[in-house]
Parts: C-alpha cells; sequence; structure tokens
C-alpha cells in the first residue's frame, strides 16, 4: 500500500514538473518572439516628429516661379487639388508605457483601470512627457479615478463615449473623435498618420498569455505602431509585458468590441479613439 502511495504520489510530482516546465517554457518562447518582432520595429518617433513630417511640403505645393515678363494682375488659374500625403507602411510611435497596475497590485480599481491607463499613455504622447516611475504613472491613474467619480458618478468600465470625454474633460484635448463601425484600414490609416489610437475589447479574444486566464472580459488598450507585414504594434495595459505587444491584424480587429455605458454591456459595435 505504501508502495502504490509513494508510486502515485512521484507521478503526481513528475506531472506536476512537467506542466511547470510547459509553463516557463510557454513564456519564454512568447517573450523571445516579442524581443525578436520588437527588435525589427523602426525607430519609435515621438510627437513633435509627427508634427514636422505633416508639414512636409506635397508635390503640388511648390509655388509657381515668377518672371519678370508676367504681367502684374496675371489671369487667375484654377488650383489643382492638394494631393494627400503618402503614407509610410510601418510607424512605431513612441507612447509611454505603463500597466494599469504600476505596483503589480490587482486590486479592484486596478483590475478595471486599462481605460484610464489607456488614455493617460495617449496624453502623454501628446504632451510629450515620459513616465518617471510607478508613482508617477499611479498618481495620475489615481487623480483620473477621482475625476470619473465626479464627473460620472463611476469608475468602473466605460466605452469609448465615456472615456473620450476624459481626454476631453480633463485633459482638455480640443479635438477627440470617437469612430464607429471602423475597419481594418481606418485603423492602419490613423496610426500611419502619426495618431495612437485607443480602442474597445473583448480581452479575452486577444489570446495574450500574459493575461491571468481567462483574461479581462472587457479591455481597452492603445495601437501605436504597424510593422511592415502589417501587424499591429500595441501598448497593452492589461500586463506588465505590455509594452511594444504586437497582435496580429485580424486578431486585434476581431477583437474590438465596445461598452455600452447606458445598458452596461459589451455591445459589439466596433470603435476607436483618435485625438488629432
Amino acid at each position: 500500500m505504501k508502495k502504490k502511495l509513494i508510486i502515485i504520489i512521484g507521478i503526481l510530482v513528475l506531472c506536476s514538473g512537467v506542466l511547470m516546465l510547459g509553463y516557463i517554457f510557454r513564456f519564454r518562447f512568447y517573450e523571445w518572439q516579442k524581443n525578436l518582432a520588437v527588435a525589427k520595429l523602426p525607430p519609435a518617433i515621438d510627437a513633435t516628429a509627427v508634427k514636422k513630417r505633416a508639414e512636409l511640403p506635397r508635390n503640388n505645393d511648390k509655388p509657381l516661379s515668377s518672371s519678370p515678363l508676367q504681367p502684374s494682375n496675371p489671369p487667375l488659374v484654377e488650383t489643382p487639388p492638394q494631393s494627400p500625403p503618402v503614407l509610410p507602411q510601418e510607424i512605431n510611435l513612441a507612447v509611454p508605457f505603463t500597466p494599469q497596475a504600476p505596483y503589480a497590485i490587482w486590486d479592484e480599481y486596478h483590475n478595471d483601470a486599462c481605460e484610464e491607463a489607456s488614455v493617460l499613455m495617449v496624453a502623454r504622447f501628446w504632451q510629450h512627457r515620459p513616465f518617471t516611475g510607478a508613482a508617477d504613472a499611479e498618481a495620475e491613474l489615481l487623480a483620473i479615478k477621482d475625476f470619473e467619480d465626479r464627473v460620472f458618478g463611476y469608475n468602473k468600465d466605460t466605452g469609448v463615449d465615456m472615456t473620450a470625454r476624459i481626454l476631453k474633460e480633463y485633459y482638455k484635448f480640443p479635438s477627440v473623435e470617437v469612430r464607429y463601425d471602423i475597419s481594418i484600414e481606418d485603423l492602419k490609416n490613423e496610426v500611419l498618420s502619426g495618431r495612437p489610437v485607443i480602442i474597445p475589447v473583448k480581452g479575452q479574444l486577444l489570446k495574450n498569455p500574459f493575461f491571468k486566464p481567462p483574461g479581462p472580459p472587457y479591455h481597452m488598450l492603445v495601437i501605436k505602431g504597424v510593422t511592415a507585414d502589417g501587424k499591429f504594434v500595441t501598448n497593452d495595459p492589461g500586463t506588465k509585458r505590455g509594452a511594444d505587444f504586437i497582435y496580429g491584424q485580424e486578431l486585434l480587429y476581431n477583437a474590438i468590441n465596445n461598452w455600452d455605458d447606458k445598458l452596461q454591456v459589451i455591445s459589439g459595435r466596433k470603435a476607436m479613439i483618435v485625438v488629432h
């Protein structure tokens, strides 16, 4: 009897060891994949570089050459329409990263602070303000929470409309756009134009290996880049490993689902927030 018990215990210990090694290998494999992908990203550009690039003249912006033989009042010539800017094939915006739990304390508030963290990261990008540490990020997250409690009457689970109000009313950004029924191309065009995008998602559809299983039912994150092969580069606040986290475009797009602020349920509608 004792021999059988020892054998059973030995098998259980062996199985536990194999499972543990499997988890370790899994995380190591994902870390290796992520580091390899991030190493191929173009250099990160900040908001100042984005603005300078937008101000570059286009092909038909060149002034007409003048000549002393031209009459002082030349006839009016119809100006050709301005050509659209040529977007790059890939981009990596220097959006500073913070997890939604800067001190890794996943209490009731920080479990649901993905909206606040996403807004905060985009705000810091346009403010040219990197995070100085966990204390800096935590203080700002709590300040946003106080704003929500005061203005909204709650802080848990906000859709794009309510989340956009934080950017408009707390951060005072003059041009904040909420867009619905978006496509993959809409997402790519905004980011390639130099504007990070905030999206609401069904977190469990992301299949992020670093989420605590099964992952958040409702989640929010920032798209900050596009790779040369079309993947999305994100700052995902749901994990401390979320900086420059790369998702396939179909996987991320299919996960987009807005939160209905009135009904307090996931609505299924695809939406995004952009600061211009």
